[in-house]
């Protein structure tokens, strides 16, 4: 009987298969309401920057995504400080680089903002809970990647600015070396006639009173040679 139980416990043992465990149950819990409520915040955020404040100039843009990273920094940095939750509304900086920016408005809205009236004006305000944090939070991730966008938008101009003065300005210089090289070649150049062309000077002269003396003994029938003074 023991012989037997031995066997049966080195057979289990070089049967070579790994033990087998269950795996725990996979939980899947719903989103709750503030899921859904941040969820559809960040929605909104990258609504109001892809469809419209992107899309100004790049100066415009990044200074609407800078400030607005501002505002929601303060307040994610310090929750409990009442003074970074809320901004007149007539604050000129905010008004001019974000708020009258095409999607400024929405972008605001959609980061928790809401206006209320503050000692009689009217204000921004945003409270410092954690569910604001977070609507806030996803806010700042969606402005960080636009930001890089822009930037990498306004590079890219830049560099094909750069590159199409790089190549007027060598277009340029090639003509002013060609202009250069004009007026050295006709500088530099001297008009000779051939040498067996010039006759000496005083020879045109000379030519001419041979023909004359010529010409005279052809008229002139008692001028004759030494040898012969009668012409015969």
């Amino acid at each position: 009987m023991s012989d037997a139980n031995t066997s049966s416990a080195a057979d289990d043992t070089f049967t070579g298969l790994a033990p087998t465990y269950a795996a725990p149950p996979v939980v899947i819990h719903p989103p709750t309401a503030d899921d859904l409520a941040v969820a559809e915040s960040r929605k909104l955020v990258l609504r109001a920057l892809d469809s419209k404040l992107s899309q100004q100039d790049d100066a415009a843009a990044a200074a609407a995504i800078e400030l607005a990273t501002k505002l929601a920094s303060n307040i994610v940095q310090h929750p409990g400080e009442a003074k970074y939750q809320r901004f007149k509304a007539s604050n000129p900086a905010i008004s001019k680089k974000l708020l009258k920016q095409p999607g400024g408005v929405d972008l605001v809205l959609a980061m928790g903002f809401r206006t209320v009236v503050f000692e009689m004006e009217e204000h921004w305000t945003a409270d410092g809970s954690e569910l604001q944090r977070r609507k806030l939070g996803e806010a700042l991730e969606v402005l960080a990647h636009y930001a890089g966008v822009v930037r990498a938008r306004a590079a890219a101009k830049e560099s094909a600015r750069a590159a199409k003065l790089s190549g007027m300005s060598e277009e340029r210089e090639r003509a002013l070396r060609d202009i250069q090289g004009d007026r050295e070649d006709r500088k530099d150049k001297v008009w000779v006639r051939p040498s067996e062309n010039k006759a000496p000077p005083g020879a045109s002269m000379g030519i001419a009173r041979d023909g004359d003396r010529a010409f005279q003994g052809d008229r002139n029938p008692h001028v004759g040679s030494s040898a012969n003074p009668h012409g015969k």
